[in-house]
């Protein structure tokens, strides 16, 4: 009769239920962004219920024209079909891609009951291997039978537990753990929270390491970017990229955060600005900035007017400005008020000598150089409020 350890079984099980934890997560996510879609949709046949009624009236005036005067005082005002067939178009193309989103979880939970189907077969053919009661009464008769030899020397002597080292050691949780001597990247983990391990760029500013959340140096990546992209991160470690709303809130939630953000402009001039206390709301909130220390630095605070807020895409309108859209109008991504005193996430325009069209479009921090001025570079970095404890305080010669 062939025996199947019951540590095997155990092993199957654990095997057996995480996979059961990653479909869960796996459906939680597949119900948030049939949510999002939900609300595109509905988005979308408004604002086309509205572009048949105002062509009915285009197409009445033009039959009657003693009905235009008509055409322009319906719902409050004149009616801007371009600007209509670009609002549509981009929600068109969110939806597109939201639908690409969903089929890729989709097939992740399907793989994922795939693996559980043939799992939960292994473990009942593990089950009917499992020695009944029977076998292991009739096995101990039979040893009661024969001598026992025992090395009372090596009886007592404690045996290494093998399962034990061959677990991983822990991951490190914060660039504090990871790289506190030099910069890289490193694999991580946020501590007391059931995450997957991320990789992170850890960079140290003045022998003090941090975690670079946003790095901008060169306009290589284009950071006009729908909602999704910004809550799940984007961009190349090695390069420009954005690390995500959910992983700053994650971070954050876990432990406050100071926030740095390191400027510089075309000419070689630098600036940072620095607050002692940095935390961002989880989704449902809409990543709200729901905590912002008090600032100090070189370039200015032009992040406190934005405290409070929601953060706010081209897609996904959360600002206060209730006439438009900040993130659309000013092409960016931000904690938008109505509208901005910064808009790190906008347009890489090189520099001065922006046009009128071009004001608070680009990537500026209003008190360094002002909104019709894009800088070079920008990188935001944070780490731990309790690293700091006991070590000094910003000073201008931070960069």
């Amino acid at each position: 009769m062939c025996v199947v350890p019951a540590t095997v079984i155990t092993r199957i099980e654990v095997s057996h239920q995480e996979r059961s934890d990653s479909l869960r997560a796996d459906m939680r996510e597949l119900a948030r962004r049939v949510q999002n879609l939900d609300w595109l949709s509905t988005k979308t046949e408004n604002t086309l219920d509205q572009m048949r009624n105002e062509v009915e009236g285009i197409r009445l005036a033009v039959d009657d024209p003693g009905k235009r005067t008509g055409i322009s005082s319906r719902n409050g005002g004149s009616f801007d079909l371009p600007s209509k067939i670009e609002e549509l178009s981009v929600m068109i193309a969110s939806t597109r891609s939201g639908v690409f989103r969903l089929e890729v979880e989709m097939l992740k939970a399907t793989n994922n009951l795939t693996i559980i189907n043939n799992t939960t077969r292994d473990i009942q053919h593990g089950q009917r291997s499992i020695p009944t009661k029977q076998f292991v009464n009739n096995a101990i008769l039979s040893l009661k039978s024969q001598p026992i030899h025992v090395n009372l020397q090596n009886a007592y002597e404690t045996q290494p537990d093998k399962e034990l080292h061959s677990k991983h050691p822990a991951l490190p949780s914060s660039c504090i753990e990871a790289s506190p001597n030099q910069s890289g990247i490193h694999k991580m983990q946020i501590a007391g929270r059931n995450q997957s391990p991320f990789y992170g760029l850890c960079e140290l500013v003045k022998n003090v390491p941090w975690l670079v959340i946003q790095n901008r140096v060169d306009g290589s990546l284009n950071f006009f970017k729908p909602w999704l992209d910004y809550v799940n991160g984007f961009g190349s470690l090695s390069g420009e990229f954005w690390i995500g709303l959910e992983k700053l809130h994650q971070l954050t939630a876990n432990e406050i955060h100071e926030l740095l953000i390191l400027l510089e402009d075309f000419e070689g001039n630098k600036r940072y600005a620095h607050y002692g206390a940095f935390v961002v709301a989880s989704e449902k909130e809409q990543f709200t900035l729901s905590v912002l220390g008090t600032y100090n630095g070189t370039a200015g605070d032009s992040l406190s007017y934005h405290a409070g807020n929601k953060f706010s895409t081209y897609d996904m309108d959360n600002d206060g400005w209730q006439d438009g859209n900040c993130a659309q109008t000013h092409t960016g991504a931000w904690w938008y008020s109505a509208c901005d005193l910064s808009n790190l996430n906008g347009r890489y325009l090189n520099g001065d000598g922006l046009n009128g069209e071009q004001d608070f479009q680009g990537m500026y921090w209003n008190d360094f150089r002002g909104s019709s001025y894009s800088l070079k570079s920008s990188k935001m970095l944070i780490r731990p409020i309790s690293a700091t404890l006991g070590s000094t305080s910003y000073d201008k010669n931070v960069v």
